[in-house]
Parts: structure tokens; sequence; C-alpha cells
């Protein structure tokens, strides 16, 4: 087979087959959120609320973890995450000055 040879593949997995597959990617990306609050030196108790991005965050057990580590009300599941980057940038576009 060479590299270009296309092979589909398709795999059912349950949930906890999936949870158990990715722990160790999951538990970086919380690590990742602890290093972040570390560096800023916050905890998550001074964050009003998270807004998830990209589609990773899609993943249930993704939204789970931080829900732990946030609570239920602070974790903004009502705006896409796919376009949620954009609307920011779009906002902060607009707070800028502007001159030619």
């Amino acid at each position: 087979m060479e590299i270009n040879d296309e092979v589909d593949l398709e795999v059912q997995l349950t949930k906890s087959q999936l949870n158990r597959l990715c722990s160790d990617l999951f538990t970086r990306a919380i690590e990742q959120v602890d290093s972040a609050l570390n560096t800023a030196q916050m905890t998550s108790n001074d964050i009003n609320y998270v807004i998830l991005v990209g589609g990773s965050t899609r993943i249930p057990r993704i939204r789970e973890l931080l829900t732990e580590k946030f609570g239920s009300d602070k974790i903004k599941l009502d705006l896409n995450p796919d376009e949620i980057v954009s609307h920011g940038a779009a906002i902060v576009a607009n707070t800028l000055e502007v001159s030619i």
C-alpha cells in the first residue's frame, strides 16, 4: 500500500471506550487549563464564565471535565464553538482605531 492510497475505516466505539482511549489527551487538555490559570495567577473561582472554542469542545468528556473544574453555571453551551472566535475578533476589530 502506498501513502496516497485511501482506505476507508469505520469503527464504532462506546463512550467509555473513547474516554479510555483518549484519557491521556483529556488529562493534557486540563493540564493546559491549569497552566493558563497558574500563569495568570488565578483559580477557577476567579473565572466568570468559560466559552468553549473548537470542535473538540463538543466531546462530552471535555465538557464534563471543564464542568467539574469551573461549575456548570460557568460553562457557556449556548454559543457555537466553531464561530465564536470570529465573533470575538469582530468585537476587538470594532474597538480598534482605523487610520488610513
